[in-house]
């Protein structure tokens, strides 16, 4: 009598699938939300916010989340769950990250729209919203002195040259 397979062959198909269209649409998804960022930027006079809830970038985002609900699922079942302990795990996991990212990503674009591509830098947060240097960020490093003494041999061997 040969030996059943652990696992169902066609769940590895059905993870392959689901694992390509999920790559897929957030390719996609990420193209369409540059583009839109994008034509903000160009057109920053007279748009006034980044317009990412649009239906085809809604479209798109579902689609990578149900992928990746249905791959998320598909290899728990490889594991052996049972289908409904899979999924349900597979939803509560991929349902409240979908969720966080997409509020996230809107406060972002926001940050983007009133204060520019500064705003979401670590360097800008650092400094402060009044562009003077936070306690944390006047603080020396232990590297500054380093990149200083580097700096001072830099200018005396351009001054030596002249």
């Amino acid at each position: 009598m040969p030996a059943d397979p652990f696992v169902n062959p066609p769940l590895y198909a059905a993870i392959a699938v689901t694992n390509f269209f999920a790559i897929a649409f957030g390719i996609i998804f990420k193209d369409m939300l540059e583009y839109q960022v994008a034509r903000w930027q160009f057109n920053r006079d007279v748009q006034a916010e980044v317009e990412y809830k649009q239906p085809a970038l809604l479209f798109c985002y579902a689609c990578t989340c149900l992928f990746l609900f249905l791959f998320a699922g598909f290899c728990l079942r490889l594991l052996a769950f049972p289908p409904s302990f899979a999924f349900g795990i597979a939803a509560v996991m991929v349902g409240f990250t979908a969720l966080l990212i997409w509020v996230q990503m809107g406060s972002l674009l926001e940050m983007l729209v009133v204060g520019g591509s500064e705003a979401m830098t670590l360097d800008a947060w650092a400094l402060g919203l009044d562009g003077t240097p936070t306690a944390e960020a006047s603080a020396p490093s232990p590297d500054s002195s380093a990149a200083s003494e580097i700096a001072e041999a830099a200018e005396l061997e351009t001054n030596a040259e002249a």
